[in-house]
């Protein structure tokens, strides 16, 4: 049975911005002993460098009239999938001093968080126990987030907290923080929680200027933290997955009352990875008429 096999590639470069290239490929199989066998696919690429991200579309279709009276079928496949490129968000918090956060990126969540010496303070102080942001977007795929903190000023007692995390419910969360006790001292700590009690994995540091990393790979979390030469796993024997692709980023700094002082400061937060779930367009179908 001889088969033919043909393959065309088109290949556009915009003469405006090379960096833009549009890539379309299309291969047709024919199958000569029975040439109503046909086999189509076709796959178009686009990459955008501007804006850090990959559309890839893909068709596979295959009629078969081999038997029309009963076994005559069609199968239609298509798939539509953007892949964001390093990075997809940054954020260096500019601006005017006593500015909120950029209002088109971040929610607050609580307190008052203002931009001081292009940096994001939360403060939390005799007024409040928390200072919050939560990103509009959710963040899906396979993403990694990094905070730049620096603890600038807090109290060695009680209880504070101040770092970064992903949520989708209030007991749905993995988040990595700096954080103060009166029994374990000075800690980088992960919690986790799946939908029930909460999960804590601690290594003791004093590190206050560090950057706290999030690395999501299909349903693993893991947590970093930078030493000051390197990045650091907590814990790097054991993993938390959590079952849905996308979720909610945050930073938080929080206190046990509202006697302690404590003022994060945030010089940077990147999402390194991963995809804005209400910006791209997922969807997967298959229709088979028999």
């Amino acid at each position: 049975m001889a088969i033919r096999n043909t393959q065309t590639v088109v290949e556009a470069l915009t003469d405006g911005d090379p960096k833009v290239r549009n890539t379309q490929t299309v291969v047709e199989a024919l199958t000569d002993g029975d040439p109503k066998v046909r086999n189509t696919q076709t796959v178009v690429e686009v990459l955008e460098a501007t804006n850090y991200f990959q559309l890839a579309q893909q068709f596979v279709q295959v009629i078969s009239n081999n038997d029309p009276s009963g076994n005559e079928f069609q199968l239609a496949q298509q798939f539509i999938q953007i892949i964001s490129k390093n990075p997809i968000a940054v954020q260096d918090f500019t601006g005017d001093d006593g500015d909120p956060p950029d209002s088109d990126f971040w929610s607050v969540t609580d307190g008052t968080p203002t931009i001081q010496s292009n940096d994001l303070e939360l403060l939390v102080n005799s007024s409040n126990t928390k200072d919050g942001v939560k990103t509009k977007k959710l963040v899906g795929g396979n993403f990694e987030i990094v905070a730049d903190i620096n603890v600038d000023d807090y109290a060695a007692q009680d209880n504070w907290k101040a770092g970064v995390g992903v949520n989708l419910s209030a007991d749905e969360y993995f988040e990595i923080n700096r954080e103060y006790d009166n029994v374990n001292g000075h800690s980088i700590v992960v919690r986790t929680a799946d939908g029930g009690a909460e999960t804590v994995y601690r290594v003791s540091d004093t590190t206050t200027d560090t950057k706290l990393k999030i690395k999501k790979d299909g349903n693993v979390f893991k947590g970093w933290y930078w030493d000051g030469t390197a990045f650091v796993e907590v814990n790097s024997s054991d993993t938390v997955g959590l079952t849905p692709d996308e979720f909610w980023t945050y930073m938080v700094a929080e206190t046990k009352n509202n006697e302690a002082q404590l003022r994060i400061l945030v010089d940077k937060f990147t999402i390194l990875s991963g995809y804005f779930a209400d910006a791209f367009l997922q969807n997967v179908y298959i229709t088979i008429i028999q």
